[in-house]
């Protein structure tokens, strides 16, 4: 096993004119979120109005439902305003890394802007590349995210990509050094999305942070820290999974059309790392909520797990205080809550993760269109309370855990966390050339 490739570049960045742009407006949260809440983008687009926005150049999810005659319109207006933006001189270039603090919820993280080789990335549960999946990939997901990147002029990142640096070497150096650096955007974020500022990293900083990530992938540090480890692991993909699969995807269709990996920007995805061992990187659970139930789940619960399933009824917030309480232990808990009941379900079980026993059991219980993943209590207590739904609420996992998981395991169970709640994701700000 030898020293690997960087894998990592300095990004070509397209910021928003400060003089033509409004940052509160223009910046808006990640499309994967607030997926069962269209209030929420309503509010949004109440908020942005008229003005610049990213709102107006990304395609939020809680939209892929609506009939093709709408998607097509919007699609349509999406790739017009990125070509209207770019006559119009809406965004200055960068060409360096940036450093990225952002505040939300009293939480603060700390990440560098980076393009990340697509070279050195595979979707498969079982990849031995430099850079992989911590979850599954659903297939089915792909197409209409692939629909909307091929044609774009622009990629705008959410994705969020995690190292295992407990030596804090990578990215934490940077922050005694911010005072030094040029401020390249400084601004609150609408929907209670905290504070975020950019820096540009100087060349010298640049070259130092740059040798530690490769000193990361090196055979002796990696052997220390992953016994069984059988080719190196740097990166791992935090947030954004089926985000980075998609660019992905369309980047091995280009080079099956004959796209030169030498030149063409696409081979990269514009991304943030993130030390794991952040203090602002927390691990929250995604729930569960169920709709077009087939039958009664804590009765099908009790015949596809036989006599290891209890139920205790109790209210939903003292079942969600239990479950919180006992973390990964055995006997698994999680929270059901429906229009009829809610209360505090026991699991005894073999696997090591309380999601991995849920998602085992819903992926024979339930059709996949029939789940929604959401990251937030209250959202998820309620729509389970809705006339024909219900929902489970999990605990969070332990984030020391996560690159030995993926090691040994391929993948941890699909959504089985989320790097904070829905209004700490990551904003966007950045646009890049991928055309």
């Amino acid at each position: 096993m030898s020293c690997p490739e960087l894998a990592i570049r300095k990004p070509h960045i397209l910021l928003p004119n400060k003089e033509k742009c409004d940052l509160y407006k223009w910046s808006v949260v990640a499309c994967d979120q607030f997926t069962s809440e269209p209030e929420y983008w309503d509010e949004v687009d109440k908020i942005v109005g008229t003005a610049p926005s990213t709102l107006k150049i990304t395609y939020p999810e809680v939209y892929l439902n609506e009939s093709e005659e709408a998607k097509v319109k919007r699609l349509q207006n999406i790739h017009d305003n990125m070509i209207e933006y770019k006559k119009e001189g809406i965004f200055a270039e960068h060409n360096n890394y940036i450093y990225v603090v952002r505040t939300a919820n009293g939480h603060t993280r700390h990440g560098i802007m980076v393009e990340l080789d697509l070279d050195q990335y595979e979707f498969t549960p079982q990849a031995q590349t430099l850079v992989r999946p911590t979850e599954g990939t659903i297939l089915e997901r792909l197409p209409p995210r692939i629909r909307i990147r091929e044609n774009a002029l622009y990629e705008l990142p959410h994705i969020l990509i995690l190292i295992d640096d407990k030596d804090r070497s990578v990215i934490e150096p940077l922050d005694a050094k911010k005072d030094s650096m040029k401020v390249l955007y400084d601004t609150d974020l609408m929907q209670k999305g905290g504070h975020v500022t950019g820096y540009e990293v100087p060349e010298e900083i640049a070259q130092k942070m740059e040798q530690a990530v490769k000193a990361l992938g090196c055979p002796e540090n990696q052997k220390k820290k992953y016994e069984d480890i059988k080719a190196p692991f740097v990166f791992a993909v935090g947030d954004g999974n089926h985000s980075l699969a998609t660019a992905k995807s369309v980047w091995e269709e280009l080079k099956k059309k004959g796209a030169d990996p030498a030149t063409h920007p696409a081979r990269y995805a514009l991304v943030e790392i993130n030390n794991i061992y952040d203090e602002g990187i927390i691990f929250e659970p995604i729930h569960r909520t169920l709709f077009k139930l087939p039958e009664n789940p804590i009765e099908g619960l009790k015949k596809f797990y036989p006599g290891r399933v209890t139920f205790e009824k109790m209210d939903i917030y003292k079942a969600i205080e239990a479950v919180n309480k006992a973390g990964n232990a055995q006997p698994h808990r999680f929270a059901y809550v429906s229009e009829e009941e809610s209360g505090l379900v026991s699991v005894q079980t073999e696997r090591t993760l309380v999601v991995e026993t849920l998602q085992n059991f819903l992926d024979h219980f339930i059709d996949k269109k029939d789940i929604d993943f959401i990251h937030n209590t209250e959202p998820t207590v309620k729509l389970g309370k809705e006339k024909g739904h219900c929902s489970f609420l999990l605990p969070a996992m332990e984030k020391e855990s996560l690159f030995l998981g993926v090691i040994r395991g391929g993948v941890v169970p699909r959504k089985t966390f989320s790097m904070g709640e829905a209004a700490e994701k990551r904003y966007y700000m950045e646009c890049r050339l991928i055309q």
